[in-house]
């Protein structure tokens, strides 16, 4: 965030999201330790984690800030006059730098701020948490489960009986949530190829730009379904 203080221009990173990706850690070692029973914190912690995820994409970055700053080049007349009022009994007023740099590091730290409050929104994470939770163990051999930066598959909007959301968290391990347990099921139900199959198009196809595996064996596969943005 330029023209933020240095102790601040890294808060996002350093203090949420390092939080917020602990908290995901300790509750993805659980799961892939076969742990089903998540604390209330563990739980939040990994909610949290999904609604970062669907967020803090470059991509997804840019068309926040591209938001605030329409909606910010309608109240800039208003900034300007509320800032030379707070300034006006000034002995020394503010220069025309001083404004803009204070302005500047203001409009950069509430647009830091817009960025927190969507990676953690309470109404979201208080329905993740509410949705039935399982970690399917997809073993099929040399396929193994792929991911991207963007591994998240949202079906729906959360509000749908029928949404369901799911994320590779191993090669072999996939974890889902849905409103509906017979949702779970369904998602369970395929042969292991199938399910790897489903869940490898699904993030392959929703990729900016990244696909990981654990080899170079689905290249093919990811090179003719990879379409970057």
């Amino acid at each position: 965030m330029p023209g933020v203080p240095p102790r601040l221009q890294q808060f996002l990173e350093e203090v949420f999201l390092k939080q917020a990706d602990q908290e995901a850690n300790d509750a993805l070692q659980c799961m892939l330790a076969g742990g089903g029973g998540l604390t209330a914190r563990l739980r939040s912690g990994w909610s949290r984690f999904i609604m970062s995820l669907l967020s803090r994409t470059p991509d997804r970055v840019r068309q926040l800030r591209a938001m605030y700053a329409d909606e910010l080049a309608s109240r800039m007349d208003r900034l300007n006059s509320a800032y030379d009022e707070f300034h006006a009994n000034d002995e020394v007023p503010p220069s025309p730098e001083q404004k803009a740099a204070d302005i500047q590091r203001e409009n950069e730290l509430a647009a830091g701020m817009l960025l927190q409050n969507v990676m953690d929104l309470p109404g979201v994470g208080q329905h993740l948490n509410n949705m039935r939770w399982s970690v399917f163990n997809i073993p099929n051999g040399r396929r193994t489960l792929l991911t991207s930066d963007k591994p998240v598959m949202l079906s729906r909007g959360l509000q749908y009986p029928d949404a369901y959301i799911t994320l590779p968290i191993s090669p072999t391990q996939l974890f889902a949530a849905a409103n509906d347990q017979a949702i779970l099921n369904q998602i369970q139900s395929p042969a292991p190829c199938d399910a790897t199959q489903q869940s490898n198009l699904a993030v392959t196809r929703s990729a900016s730009k990244y696909v990981y595996g654990d080899d170079d064996y689905q290249v093919n596969f990811v090179e003719k379904y990879l379409r970057p943005a």
